[in-house]
């Protein structure tokens, strides 16, 4: 397969895990509103354990089959590194479903929600189905065909936000419990039809990938110990913090807002509020800033390689100040103007929960450009030195925000688990950027441009709150209040000249280029 092929490739794995992650960060807003509060935080309070469960078993195997089917030497031993790998993941697959269901009653119990068991036994069998998705994904990548991961994401997702938002609202009228068990089994026949899928994508091209185990199982066996050793579980380290992370806020935070002093069934909505509302909302410009890390990693890679330092920072440079430029001015919109469109978004939310929101979104949208550096400093450091020293800095930051996390919720309840998320990322972000400054040197030109660029956010928001102030709420404000606060930052940005003039040139350039792709299409 040539270069170019190689790209596409990529390009269209990138753009469907993108299209999913929209579509999975879209679906809570409707899915939200079916349950209500208390029923989405039960939804996620259930979620992350799955999650940590499909990361722990299977999340590593497809990087791992495809990078070590491509160091087999010939078909021979490719064939019997695959089998292996296959049995091992279906066996760490099952081994993930059967211990979901024996500790089904102790997770619902510890989350403060019995009811809950019945949801976790649904789920389960989903996590084997993951096990065999994966190793099927594992086989083509090595082949650098990313088209049935890419048809899996997209497949997965909206089967599921199909079938779980038709369930749900099927059984509105029924208990809570119901519809989490009604949401929770969407995800698990959509793995199903996922795995259905590639089965008759994979027979109507004559791939035989579902392969079991034949002859010499001994040889297969040693091969398969090695390889999980050597490289699926270093691999599955670096995945797992933040799915960690997520399971023992879901184990602890009901308790510990019960321990602030909130009943069980109102902790519970808080969570959903927070879970549901804020972060579906403060994640949604986070995730379309996938791209940015995607395109800055290749290049620093291969600049890094051939020791251009001063390519490697231009580029760094250039994407960091272009990734600050459009995630200051969303971050602003989406704080200032929450009042406005939360009320439309979520009409299922009572007075209180709806202000909870209001006041998690306008405190979490400084986590916006935090994150949005963050994920792309990450890529710049992984690009410069490896896994390891973003693992590190992972492990650093889940660490932080879990401590912040105890602490802060005792003091303030629901709202220090939002001060917690923006204490941990500001601290990580840090700790990153002291790291590639020491492959790289101080930029004192791009912490200029950071600094003008939050300026003009700051100015701009300022000007988009006494705006907000002094016209009623509705959609019409947040609409001519978005474009007012939009423009003005722009004017500000170029009047301080946070872009030099071939900066400016490569931004219109992409712009071009995107529009003549769009008018060919």
């Amino acid at each position: 397969m040539n270069e170019r092929t190689a790209h596409s490739q990529s390009a269209i794995l990138m753009i469907s895990i993108l299209i999913a992650k929209v579509l999975g960060a879209i679906y809570r807003i409707p899915l939200t509103n079916i349950l209500g509060a208390e029923g989405i935080g039960c939804y996620q309070l259930v979620f992350p354990v799955y999650a940590f469960a499909v990361t722990l078993t299977s999340g590593a195997y497809p990087v791992a089959i495809a990078k070590l089917l491509n160091e087999c030497e010939d078909g021979g031993m490719r064939r019997s590194v695959y089998t292996a790998l296959v049995h091992w993941a279906r066996l760490t697959g099952l081994a993930g479903t059967v211990t979901l269901v024996v500790a089904s009653g102790l997770l619902a119990t510890l989350q403060g929600r019995d009811e809950l068991a019945v949801s976790y036994c649904i789920l389960a069998p989903a996590v084997t189905i993951s096990a065999e998705i994966a190793v099927v994904k594992g086989w083509y990548q090595s082949e650098l065909n990313m088209m049935p991961s890419a048809l899996s994401a997209i497949v997965e997702q909206t089967a599921k936000v199909a079938m779980g938002l038709t369930a749900v609202y099927l059984l509105r009228d029924r208990p809570v419990a119901y519809q989490v068990m009604a949401a929770v089994g969407a995800v698990t026949v959509s793995e199903a039809v996922t795995l259905i899928v590639l089965r008759v994508y994979g027979r109507g091209r004559g791939a035989k990938v579902f392969s079991t185990m034949e002859e010499n199982k001994k040889m297969q066996y040693g091969y398969a110990k090695s390889l999980l050793f050597n490289t699926v579980f270093p691999l599955t380290a670096s995945t797992i913090v933040t799915p960690l992370t997520n399971l023992v806020d879901s184990l602890m935070l009901i308790d510990l807002l019960t321990l602030y002093g909130v009943d069980n069934i109102e902790a519970t909505a808080m969570y959903g509020v927070y879970c549901g509302a804020a972060l579906t909302i403060i994640n949604l410009p986070i995730v379309l800033t996938i791209a940015f890390s995607a395109y800055v990693v290749p290049f620093i890679a291969e600049q890094n390689r051939r020791r251009n330092v001063a390519s490697v920072r231009d580029e760094a440079s250039f994407v960091i100040k272009s990734a600050c430029f459009l995630c200051v001015p969303i971050a602003a919109l989406i704080g200032i103007f929450a009042e406005d469109y939360l009320p439309i978004l979520y009409p299922s939310f009572d007075v209180v929960h709806l202000s909870l929101a209001v006041r998690m979104i306008r405190f979490s949208a400084v986590t916006i450009p935090l994150c949005v550096l963050l994920q792309i400093y990450s890529g710049i450091l992984n690009a410069l030195s490896g896994e390891k020293d973003v693992l590190i800095n992972t492990i650093f930051c889940a660490v932080v925000k879990l401590t912040f996390t105890i602490s802060l919720t005792l003091i303030y309840g629901i709202m220090g688990v939002v001060y917690a998320s923006v204490i941990g990322a500001l601290l990580s972000l840090v700790g990153i950027r002291i790291k590639i400054d020491k492959f790289l040197g101080r930029e004192r030109g791009v912490d200029r441009s950071i600094g003008l660029t939050v300026v003009c956010g700051a100015i701009a928001a300022a000007c988009g709150v006494l705006y907000d102030g002094y016209v009623p709420s509705g959609v019409m404000s947040f609409v001519l209040g978005g474009i007012f606060v939009a423009a003005l930052y722009l004017l500000l940005v170029l009047i301080c000249r946070v872009f030099d003039q071939k900066e400016l040139t490569s931004l219109l350039d992409i712009v071009k280029i995107k529009s003549r792709k769009t008018a060919v299409e």
